[in-house]
């Protein structure tokens, strides 16, 4: 495990390398593809719908095209694990939100955002795949590319640092992301469902 310069509360982010090792991450990676070739053969076989999210739907908000897998039972737990580490940085009392992995493609890109109020703190970790950069603008408005290896974390201010990556020159991209809050926004604790591990919140669009 090595932290890059850390200067989280100055820049919003830190790089937190080997935050899990790379058999983990390697385990993780084939979980999010097998659970792909899954929903594929389930909708093929006619045993859930294209509409169904319990194993992951096509896109969302910021990509149209790219697998999403939202609050699994697995990353869930991941996320409890290492919140005790991410509140080593944000330095306040974190409530677990949601996770949620994805599998890009060659062609996607992420255009520049900030997230909802449900991601004020996040934490982006590589599974695999291929190299594919992302940007991220810090609270002193200078930009910085980071590239992750599997296992390698971003944990970052999401709904305040814009991020973004560029066009993927790559075949897959496997990752997965952990979402928190402060006492700010509670009230958004499991993203508004009963608990966590279900795969779904309340209507809404990720």
């Amino acid at each position: 495990m090595k932290i890059e310069k850390n200067d989280y509360q100055g820049k919003g982010y830190v790089i937190y390398r080997q935050l899990i090792n790379d058999t983990f991450a390697d385990v993780f990676m084939c979980y999010l593809g097998l659970k792909r070739k899954v929903r594929e053969e389930l909708i093929k076989d006619k045993v859930i719908n294209d509409q169904s999210t319990l194993f992951g739907h096509i896109g969302d908000s910021l990509l149209k095209d790219c697998y999403s897998l939202y609050g699994d039972a697995l990353f869930d737990t991941i996320m409890l694990k290492i919140m005790p580490t991410v509140e080593e940085f944000h330095k306040k009392k974190l409530y677990p939100t949601y996770s949620y992995a994805r599998v890009y493609d060659h062609g996607q890109k992420m255009d520049k955002h900030l997230d909802r109020d449900e991601c004020e703190v996040s934490v982006s970790m590589n599974l695999g795949g291929d190299i594919w950069p992302i940007y991220i603008e810090d609270l002193k408005g200078e930009v910085r590319e980071v590239v992750m290896y599997p296992g390698d974390a971003l944990i970052y201010q999401g709904s305040i640092c814009e991020h973004w990556r560029n066009k993927f020159a790559g075949k897959h991209c496997f990752q997965v992301f952990f979402h928190y809050v402060t006492d700010k926004y509670k009230h958004l604790v499991f993203d508004e469902r009963p608990m966590l591990g279900i795969p779904y919140s309340s209507g809404k669009k990720k």
